[in-house]
């Protein structure tokens, strides 16, 4: 979440705070927008994505009661650090 941030142009906040806030914004009034592909920096999901993430052909395995973590994460982070390819 961190690079999406700063892709964005801001800052994200303290733990995330900023664009986990956003995106709970994006998920209840754009929900026709991917959100569920923002994963943090660390890979762990809620509960809610991983059904989609799964149909996105993502895997993930469980973390806790209420999180789970994609498996494989850096084989399949966009690097957003990275200029396109032209």
């Amino acid at each position: 979440m961190t690079a999406i941030a700063r892709r964005a142009g801001f800052s994200p906040g303290t733990n995330g705070r900023t664009v986990k806030a956003c995106l709970k914004t994006v998920r209840r009034d754009w929900s026709h927008l991917q959100w569920w592909r923002a994963v943090g920096d660390n890979g762990q999901v809620e509960t809610e994505q991983v059904s989609y993430l799964a149909g996105a052909g993502f895997e993930t395995e469980p973390f806790d009661d209420e999180n789970a973590v994609v498996k494989s994460l850096a084989d399949q982070l966009i690097d957003w650090n990275q200029p396109a390819p032209s």
